[in-house]
């Protein structure tokens, strides 16, 4: 075959394939929850100095920060899921 019908062939399906149905789908997405890109606390923080505080007190504020932060980490979850699951949830109002 000759190079110019190739060439008219190639520009051709490259013209059907530029259609409208291959640009981006769906509207704005809108941003997660501000809360949730907070990050976690270290456990370290909470450790006071050699010989100071109550462990117990400290294991009880190293689990509340471990469950808020988890918490948190689910709703950005579930925001992500939204966003890529296709059920529109996060994408501003998008039927």
């Amino acid at each position: 075959m000759r190079p110019v019908p190739i060439l008219l062939l190639l520009a051709g399906c490259l013209l059907l394939t530029a259609c409208a149905g291959s640009g981006p789908v769906g509207g704005p997405v809108d941003p997660p929850p501000v809360v949730t890109l907070r990050p976690c606390r270290h456990p370290t923080e909470f450790l006071p100095e050699a010989g100071q505080g109550d462990w117990e007190l400290i294991a009880g504020r190293i689990g509340d920060e471990l469950i808020r932060c988890r918490a948190e980490k689910a709703v950005l979850g579930e925001w992500v899921e939204g966003v890529i699951g296709g059920d529109r949830v996060g994408l501003g109002g998008v039927p």
